[in-house]
């Protein structure tokens, strides 16, 4: 009876966070496209990946305080921002974050949600901070790098947090900063395992495939015009 209850009870947080994440999804849509920032195909797939981030986020292993090691869950909307640059992939981390914050709300101060949820998450767009402009000549690594420093940029942002707002909770015998860079450091977990497999996506020519096939300079360039007939010499 308790199993059953427990399974309910998951089933209808999973459909609330879901339909918590499709409206915000539909804001960012209409405010991106009203103002240009990303064009229809940028936004089903923003919308695509958002939703398996924070899918695989329900397969974790969380802290006390706040903090997890998940399933990759970063993976998707690094990929995104790998494949649409800085600026979009900021947009689509803000968004994830935000959902974090609704699925497990852990709220001291309005700034704490802004190192934990707002910049943390934000630090996703660092992903797509280093590859090669033109795409199908971005090397295995720049994707790696770039995951490698947005998830560097949310542990600094998770430290920041433990520092300034969970001082209280520190280990006895532990300087604050001490313990909030080794509780912070589930998030090396997080961090190896996704570029794990960003780097087993890497070696796999579907994976390739898909990301030449999202390609937004491919999508921009011109199709190429017939050369103008040669004149006619008399």
């Amino acid at each position: 009876m308790f199993q059953s209850l427990l399974a309910v009870t998951t089933a209808v947080s999973v459909v609330i966070s879901v339909a918590v994440s499709v409206v915000c999804i539909a804001l960012v849509a209409v405010l991106s496209y009203r103002h240009k920032a990303m064009t229809t195909k940028e936004i089903a797939l923003a919308a695509v990946c958002v939703g398996v981030s924070f899918a695989l986020s329900y397969i974790k292993f969380s802290l006390p305080q706040g903090g997890s090691a998940t399933a990759a869950s970063l993976v998707p909307v690094c990929i995104f921002a790998y494949i649409y640059g800085f600026r979009k992939g900021l947009i689509v981390g803000i968004v994830y974050g935000w959902l974090q914050l609704v699925q497990e709300p852990y709220i001291l101060h309005p700034a704490q949600v802004l190192l934990d949820y707002v910049l943390g998450f934000g630090c996703i767009a660092f992903a797509g901070a280093f590859r090669k402009r033109n795409l199908p000549k971005a090397g295995m690594y720049d994707l790696l790098l770039g995951v490698a420093v947005a998830g560097l940029g949310r542990y600094f942002c998770s430290f920041l947090s433990g520092v300034v707002f969970y001082a209280e909770y520190a280990w006895e015998g532990w300087p604050v900063w001490a313990y909030s860079l080794a509780y912070n450091g589930i998030l090396m977990i997080d961090i190896a395992i996704c570029l794990a497999v960003c780097a087993v996506l890497q070696y796999t020519p579907q994976f390739k495939k898909a990301v030449l096939y999202m390609n937004p300079e491919k999508a921009a360039s011109p199709a190429p015009q017939d050369a103008p007939p040669a004149d006619i010499q008399s």
